[in-house]
């Protein structure tokens, strides 16, 4: 299954649900919510019935409700892995004085180009007097926007947002949905939730270090 992510040229503003690989992977996630479960049953029902939003539909498969929600859950690294990546001040204070420069050094070349050139140009359609004053308005911009990020802290903001907000969807599923009628130990219960949250990443192709660790991260631990 290919990693969740974007692309790089624009910004999605919508949660898009990922789907699971397998039906494998859709029966091993359910049977940790419910040790009692029966895993013929389980994947009888989710190779019959697509992953569906409606949960109060008496024709629907509880089962494939929640495969659903891991899916929209797997959705929002997506979703927030482009916030990960933005650009913090540092980054818009190189990037405008880049493009200030080269809209300053090509504003100069065509002012002072031959004018036989010029006037080819001109022949073909460009108005190189009108690229001039666009060129220099660009470079007036540029200038205002890296000045406004000038001076401004690039700490302090983590890169993990996408990482964090996927596992604490994911263990808000599992503790909303488990069914304990064994009477499970609390470790035996952490070590089903552990392993929930790790094919669910693992099958998205979502990378981590050190899953212990994350788990015992208040930003992802359900209040």
């Amino acid at each position: 299954m290919p990693k969740a992510k974007l692309p790089k040229s624009r910004l999605s503003f919508t949660v898009h649900r990922h789907p699971l690989s397998s039906d494998d992977a859709k029966v091993e996630l359910l049977a940790l919510l419910d040790p009692d479960s029966d895993p013929l049953i389980l994947r009888e029902n989710v190779k019959r019935f697509p992953p569906t939003t409606c949960d109060d539909d008496p024709f629907t498969v509880p089962e494939t409700f929640i495969v659903y929600k891991i899916e929209m859950a797997l959705g929002i690294y997506a979703y927030w892995k482009q916030y990960d990546n933005a650009p913090r001040p540092a980054d818009y204070v190189r990037e405008f004085e880049s493009l200030e420069s080269k809209a300053r050094e090509l504003s100069d070349d065509l002012s002072r180009m031959n004018p036989f050139y010029i006037g080819k140009l001109s022949h073909l359609g460009a108005d190189c007097d009108r690229i001039v004053v666009e060129l220099e308005k660009l470079a007036a911009v540029s200038l205002r926007a890296r000045l406004s990020f000038a001076g401004k802290s690039s700490q302090g903001r983590g890169k993990r947002t996408a990482l964090l907000r996927t596992i604490l969807r994911l263990r808000s599923i599992f503790r909303g949905h488990f069914c304990d009628k064994q009477g499970l130990t609390r470790g035996q219960r952490n070590r089903r939730e552990k392993k929930f949250v790790k094919i669910a990443l693992d099958d998205a192709a979502i990378k981590y270090l050190k899953l212990d660790r994350l788990m015992g991260d208040l930003r992802c631990t359900p209040s």
